[in-house]
């Protein structure tokens, strides 16, 4: 049996602390989805693709890499570097949030989601 749960809510309301500590309880994994957002902004910014590109921003997605490591964790990959302060800076966060805007762009990684949570594991614990 698989089970997918997601917790959405608005910022800095602790979605990704409760969802660590849920995952880790239950021996689940803990998918940041929003790291794919804001991978998606960091790496249109390195490319110098506008937040408007859709088109360029949808193809993009095909560059990100999802890796759940030995903790069951998320871990995103962008040209062989793990990147993770890279995605907490202001900057980015109003870019992911610009981004996401675009249906198409949503659509793109919710399709990288559900193929990661097809090949790695039967148990997930999403946060947006």
């Amino acid at each position: 049996m698989t089970f997918v749960v997601a917790i959405d809510g608005p910022a800095g309301t602790g979605k990704s602390t409760i969802s660590q500590k849920v995952a880790k309880k239950l021996s689940f994994v803990y998918v940041d989805t929003g790291a794919f957002y804001r991978s998606l902004a960091y790496i249109s910014k390195l490319k110098n693709i506008a937040s408007d590109d859709i088109k360029s921003l949808s193809k993009l997605v095909k560059d990100i890499e999802i890796i759940i490591d030995e903790k069951l964790s998320t871990q995103v990959q962008y040209e062989n570097h793990i990147l993770k302060a890279e995605l907490r800076s202001e900057e980015i966060s109003s870019l992911a949030s610009l981004v996401s805007q675009h249906k198409e762009v949503r659509q793109e990684l919710l399709l990288l989601q559900r193929n990661l949570r097809s090949e790695e594991h039967t148990s997930e614990l999403q946060s947006h």
